[in-house]
């Protein structure tokens, strides 16, 4: 959405709008592309941050999944990486590269997908609930546990949670609605970080 706002801005001359844009993609690659060159190093193969789309893919689209983050297998949920070989190995029968691995559970999701559309489609149903719930799904680290030691969280977290946010964000975009070839870039961040989420796990 970022790099399409830079080459919208008509009041910008359309070499300079190039430029941004160029420059954008360079920044991000300072950061991307240091971990893609230890990826090949390491693993052999080149991967802009992890070799783990099928897993999350899998994760957050099977018969199981309830929209949130759970492990390939019961209580191993800082395996992710191993389980995910293990099992795919195991099903295939042969040994696999980190690639392949990530190869066999983009279809095992396209294949639950395809022979179970309404059950998919109604789990995406459920993470879009999640996403825009009053309770944020917990990870690593959440702000209720931080909450504890701050009055400030506390207080905070109590009035302006994602029950109270995200419907005055709908709110602000209905209101801002003639103001939509200003504020687009916005609208498209929101939409991208959800279509994400619902992708994988909220």
């Amino acid at each position: 959405p970022i790099i399409a706002w830079i080459l919208c801005l008509r009041s910008t001359p359309f070499s300079a709008r190039l430029v941004r844009s160029v420059a954008f993609v360079i920044g991000a690659a300072l950061v991307l592309f240091p971990v893609a060159l230890r990826n090949f190093d390491v693993g052999g193969e080149f991967h802009l941050t992890s070799s783990q789309l099928g897993h999350n893919l899998y994760i957050g689209n099977n018969s199981q999944a309830d929209g949130t983050y759970q492990p390939l297998l019961w209580g191993r949920g800082d395996s992710e990486w191993m389980d995910g070989k293990k099992l795919a190995e195991e099903a295939l029968q042969h040994s696999l590269s980190p690639a392949e691995v990530s190869d066999y559970w983009v279809g095992e999701t396209l294949d639950y997908i395809r022979s179970e559309p309404l059950g998919w489609l109604q789990l995406l149903v459920q993470k879009f609930i999640l996403i825009v719930n009053t309770t944020e799904i917990i990870d690593t680290e959440d702000q209720y546990t931080h909450a504890l030691f701050s009055p400030v969280l506390a207080a905070s977290g109590a009035i302006f949670h994602f029950g109270v946010l995200a419907p005055l964000a709908a709110f602000g975009v209905i209101v801002t609605w003639n103001q939509r070839r200003r504020l687009w870039v916005l609208y498209g961040m929101i939409f991208a970080y959800t279509a994400s989420l619902l992708v994988f796990f909220v």
